[in-house]
């Protein structure tokens, strides 16, 4: 301590405040607050230590709980549109089913109307087949 005291520039630095002129003129109080400041550096230094560490674990905390919620929104969504699929598949089945049915009666009485009319009698007489122009 007296050799910082007779540093110039310590010394002077020291005595620009009033703190300084103050610890100049009481040795055992300056002593008391350097061991406070030495000996309370441990207590702090946990402290920080701590707030670092909570910090972390929130930013970790957050970042994991971000990630379950994507997780939960992405399982959800993909729920949904694999219903939507089946829902899509049943309705293009529903649509499609009168379609193809219309269409086969279509066909089905195009056919009749073709073989109804169709010269029979005219093409299968006495036994012989004659060629008859369609």
């Amino acid at each position: 301590m007296r050799a910082n005291r007779s540093h110039p520039g310590v010394r002077g630095a020291l005595m620009k405040f009033p703190v300084g002129q103050y610890l100049d003129k009481h040795p055992f109080v300056a002593t008391t607050l350097l061991v406070f400041v030495v000996v309370s550096a441990i207590p702090i230094r946990f402290f920080l230590l701590l707030v670092l560490l909570a910090s972390l674990a929130a930013f970790v905390g957050v970042v994991l709980l971000e990630g379950l919620v994507f997780s939960v929104g992405g399982f959800s969504l993909l729920c949904v549109l694999c219903g939507l699929g089946f829902v899509a598949l049943a309705m293009s089945g529903t649509i499609i089913m009168p379609y193809v049915m219309v269409s086969s009666l279509i066909r089905k009485m195009h056919v009749n109307v073709i073989i109804s009319s169709f010269p029979f009698e005219e093409i299968f007489t006495n036994n012989t087949v004659t060629p008859v122009d369609v």
